[in-house]
C-alpha cells in the first residue's frame, strides 16, 4: 500500500505544473524477510537413551510388547521432553549370557548394540528336570487343565495358567521351600547403566530408573494396563513396598496373598551363585531324575504243600 500511495502523489504534482523536477521520494526500508525453515534456529537434538528391559515376562497384550513399550516411552518422555527413550524388549536376547563378547558384554559395551540401560536378573539361575517343560507353557497348561496337582514356578507364570483356563478358580499359593530356610528367597531384577553413560546421559538414566520404580509404572506392567480392558495381569512381584498397599494390588486376591510372602522374604545371594549355577543345575537334575535305589530281593518262606484244590479252598 505504501508504494501505491507514493506513485499517485508524484503524478498529481506533475499535472499541477508546480515547476521543476518532482521532489525525490524518501528511501524506503524494506521489511525484514519472513523467517523460513532455513533461517529458524535449529532445535537441539533430543538425548537418545536406549534401554533393554528383561524380556521374560508375559506378553499379556499379545502384541510382542508394542503397547507396553509405547506406554512406557510416552510416559517418560512427557516428564523428560528433551529425551528420546528407545526401549527394547526382545526375547531373542540372552540376558544370562555374561561371557566375553556375549549378550551382556555387547549391551553394556561401546559398539552398535550398546544400550545405556540394561535390566538384568541379579542372580543367574536355570533349573530343569528332563527338558519336557523347558520351553513353552506346557507345564502351566497341564496344571490349568487339571493334569497336574501342583505347580512350582515364578508368580508371573500364573498368567499362562489363567490364560489356558480363564474359568478355573484362582489357585492357593505358598512360598516354594528351598533348603532348610523358613524365609522365602526372592530373585530381583535391577537396572544397570552402561559405563559410558555419563553427564546428561547418566542424569536421564537415573530419571528413567526412578520412573520405572514408581507405583504408577509398576501398575502398568503388573496389571497389563498397556493392553485392552480385561487383559489378565502379568502377576510379576514388585520390589516397591508401596505397590502392595496401593490400588489395585491392595484389593487383588493374588497380590494380597503374595504380600504376606514378600514381607517375609530375603534376597537370594548374588555372589558366588552365578559361577556355580551350572554345576548346581546338573546336581539338581541328577537328583530329580534318578530312579529310587532298588532293594535287594528277599527270600520268601517255602510254601506249604497243598493236597488238593478242595483243601486249598478251605
Amino acid at each position: 500500500m505504501r508504494r501505491s500511495s507514493l506513485f499517485v502523489g508524484i503524478m498529481l504534482s506533475t499535472i499541477a505544473g508546480c515547476g521543476g523536477p518532482p521532489p525525490a521520494a524518501a528511501p524506503q526500508t524494506p521489511p525484514p524477510p519472513a523467517p523460513t525453515e532455513s533461517t529458524k534456529p535449529a532445535a537441539p537434538a533430543p538425548l537418545v537413551i536406549k534401554a533393554a528391559l528383561f524380556p521374560d515376562i508375559p506378553d499379556s497384550a499379545g502384541d510382542e510388547f508394542a503397547s507396553l513399550i509405547a506406554k512406557l516411552e510416552s510416559g517418560f518422555e512427557a516428564a523428560q521432553p528433551g529425551v528420546d527413550l528407545q526401549i527394547t524388549i526382545n526375547g531373542d536376547l540372552d540376558f544370562y549370557d555374561s561371557s566375553a563378547g556375549g549378550t551382556l558384554s555387547k549391551l553394556l559395551g561401546k559398539g552398535a548394540d550398546a544400550m545405556q540401560i540394561v535390566e538384568v536378573d541379579t542372580v543367574l539361575m536355570g533349573t530343569l528336570v528332563d527338558g519336557s517343560y523347558k520351553q513353552g507353557t506346557g507345564a502351566e497348561t497341564a496344571f490349568a487343565s487339571g493334569n497336574a496337582g501342583g505347580f512350582i514356578g515364578y508368580t508371573e507364570q500364573l498368567f499362562a495358567i489363567r490364560h489356558a483356563n480363564p474359568s478355573a478358580p484362582l489357585p492357593a499359593v505358598i512360598s516354594a521351600p528351598i533348603g532348610d530356610g523358613s524365609n522365602p528367597l526372592m530373585f530381583v531384577d535391577a537396572l544397570v547403566f552402561n559405563p559410558g553413560c555419563v553427564g546428561a546421559c547418566l542424569s536421564a538414566a537415573q530419571a528413567f530408573a526412578t520412573y520405572m520404580s514408581s507405583v504408577a509404572v509398576r501398575n502398568i506392567i503388573a496389571f497389563s494396563q498397556d493392553g485392552p480392558q480385561g487383559t489378565l495381569p502379568r502377576y510379576l512381584l514388585q520390589a516397591n513396598p508401596s505397590f502392595y498397599s496401593s490400588s489395585p494390588a491392595s484389593s487383588d486376591p493374588m497380590y494380597r496373598a503374595y504380600t504376606t510372602i514378600v514381607n517375609r522374604a530375603t534376597p537370594f545371594p548374588n555372589t558366588g551363585f552365578p559361577e556355580g549355577r551350572t554345576a548346581l543345575n546338573d546336581a539338581l537334575t541328577a537328583a530329580l531324575t534318578s530312579a529310587p535305589a532298588k532293594q535287594a530281593p528277599t527270600k520268601s518262606p517255602p510254601a506249604k504243600p497243598v493236597k488238593s484244590a478242595k483243601s486249598a479252598a478251605h
